[in-house]
């Protein structure tokens, strides 16, 4: 994924992540989709954040659907994402 640009959109100037979350967890998240703010107007930070952010939601969707407790693994999640904007 390092070279496309999967996930990501532009709004007024600024590069957002934008996934749909997998239906089995769409209820347990409480959203259809991910998006956000990857805070910068240049592709390749941009796509270096989305990477991170990609990862971070298939690890924290992996996480739910093995059980471990929202909570928890949310708090793991809001972590690795907050970094990943600063970056």
């Amino acid at each position: 994924m390092k070279t496309d640009n999967k996930y990501i959109i532009k709004r007024n100037n600024v590069f957002w992540y934008d996934r749909k979350i997998p239906v089995s967890l769409i209820d347990a998240i409480g959203k259809k989709f991910n998006r956000q703010s990857l805070r910068t107007d240049d592709l390749l930070v941009a796509r270096r954040r989305r990477d991170v952010v990609a990862d971070a939601d298939n690890d924290y969707w992996a996480d739910l659907k093995n059980g471990r407790d929202i909570d928890v693994a949310s708090i793991a999640y809001e972590r690795v994402v907050s970094q990943a904007q600063l970056a």
